[in-house]
């Protein structure tokens, strides 16, 4: 039996939001690899609110489904709204870090390219905010030759809480709530010192 969209209800107590690269790459996940959405179920409440998958709902709908196979979505019926509260806001939260020496073990850059892996905010402790998802662009964290990302050579520099004062004062400036529009601008604006011409030794 097929599950219609339309008598899915989005919460309006969800506390994660999205960005709009955010959702072109859920999007792009949901459209490549379906399966997925078997072992990450849509969960539902008995009044047929999303409590967990709201996202990717409005992803599915965004693609144009108007109707997803019933192993998609997972329906809890007796649950408490104290339950649900709790629920809803340890779903959205997520421990423990990427350990990047595995990652280039197990992953190529062109997998991690593929699977459109970066380094999310989860890999920042208690000292650095990380970025908002509030972007704009299309650019997107990379990867580089060295095996590190850029986030990674931030931690690895213990440079954390003078790049967020920066990153802060850019976004003044630009008058964003975005870091990550701070970050891109920064980016962007960084532009590398002209290597000094050799010059030949006189005899």
């Amino acid at each position: 039996m097929a599950i219609k969209l339309k008598d899915l209800k989005l919460s309006d107590q969800n506390p994660r939001t999205i960005s709009e690269w955010g959702m072109k790459t859920l999007k792009k996940s949901l459209d490549s690899a379906p399966w997925m959405m078997k072992m990450n179920r849509i969960k539902v409440d008995e009044n047929n609110v999303v409590i967990g998958g709201n996202q990717r709902l409005r992803g599915l709908r965004e693609l144009g489904y108007e109707e997803v196979p019933e192993e998609w979505v997972e329906f809890f019926t007796d649950l408490t709204p104290a339950q649900k509260k709790e629920f809803i806001l340890k779903d959205n939260m997520h421990s423990g870090m990427f350990d990047h020496e595995t990652l280039n073990e197990l992953y190529t850059n062109e997998e991690l390219e593929e699977f459109d892996f970066y380094v999310p905010d989860d890999v920042y402790d208690d000292n650095f905010e990380g970025l908002d998802d509030d972007e704009d662009g299309e650019e997107k964290p990379r990867r580089l030759s060295d095996e590190y990302s850029p986030f990674n050579l931030v931690m690895l520099l213990e440079n954390k809480k003078a790049l967020m004062a920066i990153l802060n004062k850019i976004k003044a400036e630009l008058e964003s709530d975005s870091m990550e529009d701070s970050m891109m601008h920064l980016v962007e604006s960084y532009k590398p010192a002209p290597k000094p011409k050799a010059t030949k030794k006189t005899k």
